[in-house]
């Protein structure tokens, strides 16, 4: 291969592993109607990613992009989707960003964030759902890369993942596993095991997980754990 080409091959693989990042949403905060801005990705893939047995996954070309924020200026908790568009800023013209570079950055939620969402009265399952997870792997995170962690579950922690394993379906591979993933990680390592055992499974993948979740069970390991 020509060294010409040979740097435009390199180039192209590497470009197609990129994270791009996509526009930028001016949005105003439903409370103090202060503007900020949500950045947005273009595309990106879970190349290098890590998998973790609590559905968390950890990808440098993928970040998340949470759908709750706060406001940096009066810190009120709003799901982006709700609140109102200003503009979309086109990352190519810089003329239409300076009208609104002294906005801030919308913040990014804490645990009793998510909790406060999930709990609040009249809120859709899918954001019950997703609010709940949030919240689960931000507590996890405080023991996710220590070898001998040993999470202790406070009584609002517990509330959520007892909650969220009864809105999971155990008649689904997906969502029973992560069920099974709950009553493994809250201790209850026989209810772990029964479910797992009648888990039904769809593919290798989903066999191969519930017999690494069911030996972690077996050993009385409840910390979260990567996929290997």
């Amino acid at each position: 291969m020509k060294p010409i080409l040979t740097v435009l091959w390199l180039a192209l693989a590497v470009s197609s592993f990129a994270l791009t990042p996509g526009p930028t949403i001016i949005r105003e905060c439903p409370s103090c109607k202060e503007p900020l801005k949500q950045f947005t990705i273009g595309s990106g893939n879970n190349f290098g990613a890590t998998f973790w047995t609590d559905g968390k996954m950890e990808a440098p070309m993928w970040p998340d992009k949470p759908a709750l924020v706060n406001c940096p200026h009066c810190m009120k908790t709003f799901w982006l989707e709700d609140v109102k568009q200003l503009a979309e800023l086109d990352l190519f013209r810089r003329d239409a960003a300076k009208h609104w570079e002294t906005a801030k950055v919308v913040v990014d939620p804490v645990e009793t964030n998510y909790l406060a969402a999930a709990n609040a009265p009249g809120v859709k399952l899918d954001r019950e759902l997703y609010a709940r997870r949030h919240a689960w792997w931000l507590a996890n995170d405080a023991v996710r890369r220590q070898a001998d962690g040993q999470l202790v579950w406070n009584a609002a922690q517990r509330n959520n993942l007892q909650r969220l394993a009864a809105l999971l379906s155990d008649k689904d591979s997906c969502e029973g596993l992560q069920k099974g993933e709950i009553f493994r990680e809250l201790g209850n390592y026989d209810a772990c095991i029964k479910l797992l055992d009648g888990l039904p499974t769809d593919s290798n993948t989903t066999k191969m997980n519930a017999d690494i979740l069911k030996n972690l069970a077996i050993q009385k390991k409840s910390t979260v754990a990567r996929w290997p």
